[in-house]
C-alpha cells in the first residue's frame, strides 16, 4: 500500500471517528434536553398539585353553617340574655359595637348563666374571668367591683375580700318576654379561617309597633303582624366571632 493510500485510510478513519463522536454528542444533547424537559414537567406538575392542594385546603377552611344549628343560633341568644327582653339593642344600634364596649354588668350576666347549669356553689373571680373571656375574648377587662349586685336578679353574690362568688339561690326576675320586643333572626352564617360572620335581620319594637331602624322612625308593621314578613323589611346587622379554644368569642357587631 503506497503512502497516498495510507493517508486516505487514515483520513477515512478520522472522519468515521468524528462522525461517531458527533452522533454521540447529538444523542447526549437530545437525552439531556428531554431529561430537562421531563424534569421541568415534574416541577410544574408538583407546583400545580401544590396549588390544587392549597386551594382544597382553603375550601376546607370555609364553612357554611345552617342558621338553625344550635352551635350558631345560641351565640346571639347568649349575648342578649339578661334581665329584660330588648337587650339585643345593645349590639344593634347606630354605631359599631366592639367586645370592649360591652358593659361589665352585661359581661357578668352572660357568664352567670353557665353556673346555673353547673350547680357550682362557689365561683372564683379567676373562673368568672375565664368564662367572660370565653364569650367576649381574651382581651376583655372585667372589674367585679363595678357592679351593684344587690340591684340585680342574680343568683350569685360577690365577696370582694375573698374574690369569690357564692350562690345565694336561683336568680332571675321571673316573667315572660312579650312579643312586643325587638326581634331578630339569623339569615347567614359563614366561618372563614376561624372567623365567623353571622348576618341577622332585625325589627325594632317601639311604642306603636315594629320599625325597620334603631331610631324607630320607619314603621313597618303592628305587633300582631306576621313576623317573618316583617323581617324582610328589617335592618341587616353582621356579628363577628373568633374561634378561640373551641368557642366562638364575640368580636363586634355593626349594621351592613
Amino acid at each position: 500500500m503506497d503512502k497516498n493510500e495510507k493517508s486516505k485510510n487514515i483520513i477515512i478513519v478520522i472522519l468515521i471517528i468524528m462522525i461517531i463522536g458527533l452522533a454521540g454528542l447529538l444523542c447526549y444533547q437530545t437525552f439531556a434536553i428531554n431529561n430537562e424537559s421531563e424534569k421541568n414537567k415534574t416541577i410544574e406538575n408538583s407546583e400545580e398539585t401544590r396549588k390544587e392542594e392549597a386551594t382544597t385546603e382553603e375550601k376546607k377552611e370555609s364553612i357554611v353553617y345552617s342558621v338553625d344549628d344550635p352551635k350558631i343560633s345560641n351565640l346571639i341568644d347568649k349575648l342578649a340574655s339578661g334581665l329584660y327582653c330588648n337587650e339585643i339593642e345593645e349590639y344593634v344600634n347606630n354605631k359599631k359595637v366592639d367586645a370592649k364596649n360591652i358593659k361589665n354588668v352585661r359581661a357578668f350576666i352572660i357568664a352567670e348563666g353557665d353556673y346555673y347549669d353547673s350547680g357550682a356553689k362557689t365561683v372564683s373571680l379567676e373562673e368568672m374571668n375565664k368564662t367572660i373571656q370565653k364569650y367576649l375574648g381574651k382581651n376583655y377587662i372585667f372589674n367585679p367591683d363595678s357592679i351593684n349586685y344587690e340591684n340585680m336578679c342574680s343568683g350569685l353574690k360577690y365577696d370582694s375580700k375573698s374574690k369569690i362568688y357564692v350562690q345565694k339561690g336561683i336568680g332571675g326576675c321571673g316573667g315572660v318576654c312579650s312579643p312586643e320586643r325587638t326581634r331578630y333572626k339569623i339569615v347567614k352564617a359563614i366561618d372563614e379561617n376561624n372567623i365567623l360572620k353571622l348576618d341577622i335581620k332585625v325589627i325594632f319594637a317601639g311604642d306603636k309597633g315594629f320599625y325597620s331602624d334603631y331610631s324607630k322612625t320607619n314603621k313597618i308593621g303592628e305587633f300582631g303582624d306576621n313576623i317573618d314578613y316583617l323581617y324582610e323589611k328589617g335592618s341587616i346587622y353582621q356579628f363577628t366571632f373568633e374561634l378561640i379554644n373551641g368557642y366562638y368569642a364575640f368580636v363586634s357587631s355593626e349594621k351592613i
